[in-house]
Parts: structure tokens; C-alpha cells; sequence
């Protein structure tokens, strides 16, 4: 009869240490999934903001143009070199600043209101700067 217990012991510890792995398995699975989906809102996010960062910064030298009447001029933008720790790219077209990230499944649009004619440019993310060439703005790496 006392082997029997001795089975019955072990079969149990067996069966709690099973189970007892099989729910922490889960529960990382669980919140590595929720790290993901918040790396990816936070990127967007981010997107977002260094969109409209351009974007302003492009109408912002527009207006100098304008009011200055200026034959020269840059203007500089410290943006992140990388989002969430991944790099992104910046496209400039004369309407709109999209910003890709390989986080994020679709581009980030930010609309673009310029009355001088803004060159189609594309860069990585990071420093940039705005200058206007003589006929057109455009956007390049600082």
C-alpha cells in the first residue's frame, strides 16, 4: 500500500507542474501579443507626429518665402532617427508628407498646404532640413 502512495505523489507534482507551466506559457504568449499591438499604436502614433512635424515645417518655410521674398533659404527639423527602435522613411510629394515605418502596415498621411511648388523627395527618417532652391522647396537629410 505505501507504493502506491509514493506513485500517487509523484503523479501529482507531475500533473501540478504541467499545469502549472501550461498556464505561464499562456500568460506570455498573452502578453507578448499585447506588447506588439502597442508597439504598433505607439509607432503610429509617433508616425503621426513627425508627419506633421514635416508637414509644418514645409509650410512654414513657405510662408518665409512668401513674406520674405527670399532667394535662399533652409530651415532644420531634429526628428527621431528611428521610431520604436525601427527605422522609417519620409516621403515628400507636392500635397501630402506619407511616412512608412516597417511596424506599421499602412503608410501615415499628412495632408501639405504650400503655394510654392514643393519637389517629390524621399528620405530615411532623422534630422532633415527645408530649403528652398531658387524655384521650388525641397526636403533633404541634415
Amino acid at each position: 500500500m505505501s507504493e502506491h502512495r509514493a506513485v500517487t505523489s509523484a503523479v501529482e507534482f507531475v500533473l501540478t507542474l504541467a499545469i502549472a507551466t501550461a498556464l505561464m506559457s499562456g500568460l506570455i504568449v498573452a502578453a507578448s501579443d499585447t506588447v506588439e499591438r502597442q508597439k504598433t499604436a505607439t509607432a503610429q502614433s509617433q508616425m503621426e507626429s513627425v508627419g506633421h512635424q514635416v508637414a509644418g515645417t514645409i509650410e512654414s518655410a513657405d510662408r518665409l518665402h512668401r513674406t520674405a521674398a527670399t532667394t535662399t533659404l533652409r530651415l532644420e527639423r531634429d526628428l527621431p532617427p528611428a521610431l520604436v527602435q525601427r527605422g522609417y522613411a519620409l516621403e515628400v510629394t507636392a500635397s501630402e508628407v506619407v511616412v512608412t515605418s516597417p511596424l506599421v502596415e499602412r503608410p501615415v498621411s499628412v495632408a501639405l498646404d504650400s503655394d510654392t511648388p514643393v519637389a517629390q523627395t524621399t528620405t530615411k527618417g532623422g534630422d532633415i532640413a527645408v530649403r528652398y532652391t531658387g524655384t521650388r522647396l525641397e526636403v533633404v537629410d541634415d
